[in-house]
């Protein structure tokens, strides 16, 4: 009989690992997973991906009238990701081209010139000092799972010269938000002079107040109208309604921009934020927190199954991100009032602001960091996984958890196709 030459389209997203194989379509949504045990199929697709392949396989006669052939066949045929044609019907092995890839100018290769690594600055989270009289519950813990304001246990502050040099030295680089947190950030010492600091920058500002930080001083708030910054209300507690509502009416009065972010640990508290919300006028943002004994509230409303990854249809631009580096973190740097420079909170710093300039951050990240470049192949068990390019990427949680996979894969997936229609 003749041979044939089977194919595996170039954007399907194909993983091999501990005995499994999973093919996932981005143009369609459609996915299947083939395991060890099914032996021929498993091996045919095997040979066909090797690299030396480069997805474009010679079957000879007999394998292709074999009954598992024709099954591989035909699946790859119905969900558009591959195709089998005679091989007197090309000149020659046909030429496939599959995707690979990688950082241009990573500096992990090459020096890389200053403006370079000026470019890969996008967000600064900047804690202007940790002064508050609140004492909300984990209020100390959530800042390290998420973006909010905290009280930590100094008294460091960063002073105004300070910040006027940093934000002269942001004026060289493509920033598109700069977040300012306290403590309280109303009773920041110089606040009557952040406004006018603040004033003209291209980037959007993004400050954030317990509803209770308003409420108790709104001349201070008032003398942001002219900046027009997003204001995030940080909102702890269950009972706030009254407080909150006041905030958000002193907020619309000024027209300024706002969101609430409401922090769970329960479904029960999240439904009194949903409730809370739909009362008031506005669809609060949730923010799961880990409060060390709510594991079955993550494993319920946080945790991921291969449903939800493949629910939310990653595209190949982000697939390949994924397998590069880590999209939430990449291009963020935080500082805290002390003038301590992270990656991530859950990292050791990357130095101390006055002593190095902000390159200088950015390149010992890229050379030797633990956030931007992590990506889920580099940490266990993820490494181990074929849904690994397709999740999310790592957050804090995970480092506040102790664990990489918070998720529901069922690593002895069964091998019928399952996905969605074009």
């Amino acid at each position: 009989m003749l041979s044939h030459w089977l194919t595996l389209e170039p954007y399907v997203h194909a993983a091999c690992k501990q005995g499994q194989i999973l093919l996932y379509n981005p143009l369609n949504g459609q996915w299947r997973i083939y395991i060890l045990s099914e032996g021929t199929a498993f091996h045919l697709l095997g040979r066909l991906l090797a690299p030396e392949n480069m997805r474009v396989l010679e079957i000879t006669g007999s394998e292709y009238a074999s009954p598992a052939c024709q099954r591989v066949i035909s699946e790859l045929r119905g969900s558009f990701m591959g195709d089998c044609i005679p091989a007197a019907a090309s000149q020659g092995k046909p030429v496939q081209l599959p995707p690979r890839p990688y950082i241009d100018a990573d500096i992990r290769r090459a020096p890389q010139p200053l403006e370079n690594c000026r470019q890969n600055l996008r967000e600064l989270v900047l804690y202007l000092h940790s002064g508050c009289r609140l004492s909300c519950s984990g209020c100390q813990a959530a800042y390290r799972q998420f973006t909010c304001c905290t009280k930590l246990p100094n008294s460091a502050v960063l002073s105004l010269d300070r910040l006027g040099g940093l934000l002269a030295e942001l004026s060289s680089y493509p920033l598109e938000r700069l977040h300012l947190l306290g403590g309280n950030l109303l009773e920041y010492p110089e606040w009557d002079k952040l406004p006018k600091v603040l004033a003209n920058r291209p980037w959007q500002v993004i400050m954030y107040f317990h509803p209770e930080h308003i409420c108790l001083d709104p001349a201070k708030l008032a003398s942001l109208a002219g900046l027009k910054p997003e204001v995030r209300l940080v909102v702890f507690e269950t009972d706030s309604s009254e407080r909150l509502a006041a905030a958000v009416m002193l907020l619309k009065q000024l027209h300024l921009s706002w969101k609430v972010q409401w922090v769970v640990a329960s479904r029960e508290q999240a439904q009194i934020a949903q409730q809370a919300g739909a009362r008031l006028g506005f669809c609060p943002q949730l923010l799961p927190f880990y409060d060390g004994s709510n594991i079955p509230f993550f494993q319920e409303c946080v945790f991921l199954g291969q449903e939800d990854i493949t629910g939310s249809r990653p595209q190949p631009k982000t697939i390949y991100a994924n397998m590069l580096l880590n999209q939430l973190a990449f291009g963020r740097l935080t500082i805290l009032p002390d003038g301590q420079v992270y990656s991530s909170l859950h990292a050791p710093s990357l130095g101390r602001l006055g002593v190095d300039g902000l390159h200088v951050f950015i390149e010992r990240e890229l050379k030797n960091g633990r956030s931007w470049l992590t990506t889920r192949a580099s940490v266990a068990p993820c490494q181990d996984c074929v849904w690994a390019a397709l999740c999310p990427p790592i957050t804090e949680y995970e480092h506040v958890l102790g664990r990489h996979n918070l998720c529901r894969v069922n690593h002895q997936a069964s091998v019928e196709m399952a996905g969605a229609s074009v």
